[in-house]
């Protein structure tokens, strides 16, 4: 990830940390998440994707090894003290940095949402008491170096702002079963990021190109459904 940050032409250096600042980083969201520049098929991206023990877990846990993989981004959070526009933290259960969870919430969701109408998003969210009073905690997952963590996105999860020195580096990546999938299967998550400000440098490159391609090895073109299991 150190090296995917210094290839862009705004100078951040990991051995100099008056560059790690905004002017000197690609555009990101919420601290640290990276989604656009076709991060999601670096060549680092997929060598964590298709890690034989990633693939083994996700395996062991859908029953199956015929898997589909998500294009999802990364998080590089830079420790505490960098200057960095800092978000609130934002209970949900959808796509956010962390990782605090709230346990027990996934199997009240139902209840949650019958009870709630029209709750989508963080305005109108709410409170987590709700949760609380019907005994969820929150816990906090500390993960070392290379852990893999798998939860359900059901559960309420949200950001933990760092409060030491260490670099905070997570690729996000969901594995399905092939078999739940159809070509006409809707999409609804789908948008477009219009804040991102340094994006049209395009007489740069930074939109187009791959800092490393990918090895398009057998298992990366089945996860892909490019090639049949």
């Amino acid at each position: 990830m150190f090296q995917w940050l210094e290839s862009f032409p705004w100078g951040f250096n990991r051995s100099d940390r008056s560059t790690w600042i905004d002017q000197h980083l690609p555009e990101h969201i919420k601290g640290g998440m990276c989604h656009a520049y076709n991060v999601q098929n670096e060549k680092f991206m997929w060598e964590a994707r298709s890690e034989p023990r990633v693939i083994d877990a996700f395996a062991k846990l859908r029953g199956t090894d015929k898997l589909l993989v998500s294009f999802d981004g990364m998080n590089f959070v830079l420790p505490c003290g960098t200057p960095l526009l800092q978000s609130q933290p934002w209970p949900h259960i959808d796509q956010n940095g962390g990782l605090l969870v709230m346990k027990g919430s996934t199997k009240l969701m139902p209840e949650f949402f019958k009870t709630h109408a029209g709750t989508m998003d963080r305005l109108t969210w709410g409170l987590m008491q709700w949760f609380e009073n019907r005994g969820c905690e929150i816990q906090k997952v500390n993960a070392e170096a290379g852990d893999l963590i798998l939860w359900d996105y059901g559960t309420i999860y949200f950001t933990c702002i760092p409060t030491s020195q260490n670099t905070r580096a997570v690729i996000y990546a969901c594995c399905t079963p092939l078999t739940i999938y159809n070509t006409d299967w809707p999409h609804d998550n789908l948008f477009t990021e219009t804040s991102l400000a340094k994006l049209p440098i395009k007489d740069a490159g930074v939109l187009t190109r791959l800092f490393e391609e990918p090895l398009k090895t057998e298992l990366v073109l089945r996860l892909v459904g490019k090639l049949p299991y």
